[in-house]
């Protein structure tokens, strides 16, 4: 039996600089080889050059060839080092020590590499028997500690975690763990000291992927035309920038003029990338680009070229018995290649198995089905075919939907009249999983109560889903007042439930005084988050979907069932419900799902705040920057051109600012809505930039004066001040928006996380919060997602 090796991924292999300086010798050294051979072989120059035009620069010095023909031996020559460094050999300089780049630079961080890979093992061949990955990664990146050898010695632990991240559909997290790790500095060094791996390639194009992957085109653009212009016109870096100016191409401001223009500058770079590396995936998107630019042979050509390659490697993995995930990009590309050919019937069993292959993996699925759209389009507007059936891609490659759940507890032993008696118990569990499974809805929010959440939340799990649970305040607290009356089983199912969860959000950290305020504000923040996740998957044209287990009875007061189902359809979400005051089918045991329920008779709008009660409001906290340099003089000239212009902002808000308050260089402020408290905060933002540097010279003021403000959404209450005799908010939440903004960069406006649910929960479009990282707040007040504020553009 004749050996045939397969190729061998590595594309995470980083190697050492002294590594990288045996590329030249050992490209030059192989050309000239390659030049004697076919000479030796009998070639004429003309044969050698027809040759050369396909596969190599040709039979000339390799001092003669221009660069562009250079790199095609250099990266042969790579490529051949990381081989035998990815075959777990050492490359050791004379009189050095092997080098060990690429392998790794400790026992911890390679421990910490083999849990990632695992865990993308056990997503791909488990079939939800294991915790999903994305579960697995978000605890392995909540454990990051910079001190920590596993974290500090090979960066290579950022690269795969990121890299694992962008494709599971969490860019924003991918785009942070590329931040962290290329803002690393080594240990013991000075504040001013270079990042250790500042000029990683690798890091930097998984930072521009993941900006790309955010919406975030222009930013990614300069990373990586940074890195073309450093001298690294890799595939990787090509086919990135390319991305970015196909992004661009189909913005929504972006004419159908101008589009071919900007399509074509993608392709010149993604042809590039093709020539040098014969990549079936760059080729993919050169035929895709020509036809979208009406070149339809040229499109055909490379299409059906790039479908032989594809196919021909695919069969080769397939011998090896690699793991489907493993050829999830040679599916989605016969895919693609066959849609350019006009092929349907073949595209669809490509994208199909693309789905079997990774239904998790939804950065990629977007991506596959965002190519796929442009063809179908295209196709419908150019082929001469019959109207392209709606709901293909949904059809071939479905991107989960985000549930976001609201029902029912488990009847107390006194309650007078039943609602959600034990006896319905397996009915709803039935129910719920028939739902999930029907509307393809695999990440799941809600509350843990006992009885229909907690039956939601196991239904998810088990489905090997993405399990989101925010509880109103202390989970003791909540699993003595909502689980533990029900009995042990439950308070079992709960512990087992948050134990498996993959993300786990406490609301307050305490129960806040006044009715239902508590479950009142955790339910918005879970309908908030869950449209937030939605949007990033771009799924069910970023809406969630709603289901409730409700009795159609108004409830037992505010931060129910009724209430939840009143706010829901009040903002024109799709929700199904099960009911509970239905008796379960003879044949399957299922309650009926009732569509679009009607909701109870109540008037959808926020209740005033008033002396003595508690309300969801949005907090602002400001500070200026500098101002302890200011002397005496200064001082009168920064509350003349600093803090009068601000208070002119203020009264653009009017009413909605129910509370202002000042301590001289510092604003405490506080909104009715979340909108108005975003918009003031980016108005003087807006003004303080303008005003630097040059404006504050004028006035006598420091060029570096500026502003931080950070943003929250909570609970408050409502008094009047003793002291000032003024109409006041206080509470912890209030020193929650206090602690975030002595950490919000100068100059730009940070928000909790929940400030960012509200504003999605509110469809706020004016401007976006966007993830930023897991941020240590002042104080020692915890670690929390924080978001930064963008005007919409």
């Amino acid at each position: 039996m004749t050996y045939k090796p397969q190729p061998r991924d590595t594309s995470d292999i980083q190697l050492s600089p002294e590594v990288m300086a045996l590329r030249e010798e050992l490209a030059r050294n192989a050309h000239e080889v390659w030049a004697r051979q076919r000479m030796k072989d009998g070639w004429t120059w003309g044969e050698a050059r027809d040759d050369a035009a396909r596969h190599h620069p040709g039979l000339v010095p390799y001092d003669d060839l221009d660069e562009s023909e250079k790199q095609y031996d250099r990266i042969a020559s790579l490529e051949t080092l990381k081989l035998i460094q990815a075959l777990g050999y050492a490359i050791t300089p004379p009189g050095g020590a092997p080098s060990t780049a690429g392998h790794g630079t400790s026992l911890a961080a390679s421990s910490l590499l083999q849990k990632i890979q695992q865990a993308e093992t056990d997503a791909s061949s488990s079939a939800g028997n294991t915790k999903p990955e994305l579960t697995t990664l978000l605890k392995i990146w909540s454990s990051h500690n910079d001190d920590l050898p596993e974290w500090y010695s090979d960066p290579e632990v950022y690269r795969r975690l990121a890299r694992r991240f962008i494709k599971l559909g969490d860019a924003p997290r991918g785009g942070e763990i590329a931040r962290a790790a290329l803002s690393l500095k080594p240990a013991g060094a000075d504040a001013d000291a270079p990042a250790k791996w500042q000029d990683d390639v690798q890091l930097r194009q998984i930072k521009g992927h993941a900006l790309t992957r955010c919406g975030h085109v222009d930013e990614a653009q300069q990373v990586l035309l940074a890195l073309y212009h450093e001298g690294n016109p890799d595939e990787e870096t090509l086919g990135l920038l390319a991305r970015t100016y196909k992004d661009q191409a189909f913005a929504p401001t972006v004419s159908s003029k101008e589009r071919p223009e900007i399509l074509a500058t993608s392709l010149k770079l993604y042809e590039r990338a093709f020539d040098e590396s014969g990549s079936f995936w760059t080729g993919c998107n050169v035929a895709t680009l020509n036809r979208l630019i009406g070149n339809e042979a040229e499109s055909e050509r490379v299409a059906s070229d790039v479908r032989i390659t594809c196919q021909e490697d695919l069969t080769s993995l397939q011998s090896t018995g690699n793991s489907p995930s493993d050829t999830i990009w040679h599916h989605a590309t016969l895919g693609e290649a066959s849609l350019n050919l006009g092929d349907f019937d073949l595209a669809a069993t490509c994208y199909r198995k693309v789905y079997e292959a990774a239904p998790r993996n939804f950065g990629d699925l977007n991506t596959a089905r965002r190519h796929a759209g442009w063809l179908l389009e295209w196709w419908n507007d150019h082929g001469g075919m019959q109207e392209v059936e709606p709901g293909l891609l949904d059809e071939w490659m479905p991107i989960s939907k985000v549930a976001v759940f609201s029902g029912h507890m488990i009847d107390r032993d006194d309650r007078p009249a039943p609602r959600f008696p034990a006896k319905l118990r397996e009915a709803v569990r039935k129910t719920i999983h028939q739902w999930i499974d029907d509307n393809k809805a695999f990440i799941g929010y809600s509350s843990a109560a006992c009885g229909s959440d907690l039956l939601f939340q196991q239904a998810i799990q088990e489905r090997g889903g993405d399990s989101h649970i925010v509880l109103p305040y202390d989970r003791k607290q909540f699993r003595k007042d909502s689980v533990e009356f029900a009995g042990e089983e439950w308070s079992q199912l709960f512990d087992e439930v948050l134990e498996n969860a993959t993300q786990l959000t406490i609301a307050s950290p305490q129960r806040t005084q006044g009715d239902g305020v508590s479950y009142d504000y955790a339910n918005q923040v879970v309908r908030g988050l869950a449209t937030i996740h939605a949007r990033e998957l771009r799924s069910n044209n970023g809406q969630p979907v709603g289901l409730v287990v409700w009795n159609n009875q108004p409830g037992d007061g505010p931060g129910g069932t009724a209430s939840i189902v009143n706010r829901w359809r009040c903002q024109e979400m799709h929700v199904d419900q099960i009911d509970l005051s239905a008796s379960p089918g003879s044949d399957d045991g299922l309650l009926p799902i009732i569509p679009e329920p009607s909701a109870p008779e109540t008037v959808c709008s926020t209740t005033q705040l008033s002396d003595g009660n508690t309300q969801v409001r949005a907090m602002l906290f400001g500070d200026a920057v500098n101002f302890s340099k200011l002397d005496e003089t200064q001082v009168v000239e920064f509350m003349k051109h600093f803090m009068e212009p601000i208070a002119e902002i203020l009264k653009k808000y009017g009413e909605s600012n129910i509370v202002k308050n000042t301590w001289g260089d510092g604003l405490y402020l506080v909104f009715n809505h979340a909108k108005d408290a975003g918009n003031c905060a980016l108005d003087i933002c807006h003004y303080i930039k303008n005003q630097i540097p040059d404006a504050w010279d004028a006035r006598e003021l420091p060029g570096d004066l500026n502003i931080r403000i950070a943003l929250h959404a909570g609970p408050v209450l409502g008094c009047e001040d003793p002291i000032t005799e003024r109409f006041n908010c206080i509470g912890t939440h209030v020193s929650r928006a206090a602690r975030l903004e002595p950490k919000t960069p100068p100059g730009q406006v940070y928000a909790s996380q929940a400030f960012a649910a509200m504003c999605a929960e509110y469809e706020v479009t004016e401007f976006s919060c966007e993830y930023v990282e897991q941020l240590n707040w002042a104080k020692s007040y915890g670690s929390f997602p924080t978001f930064v504020l963008r005007r919409a553009e």
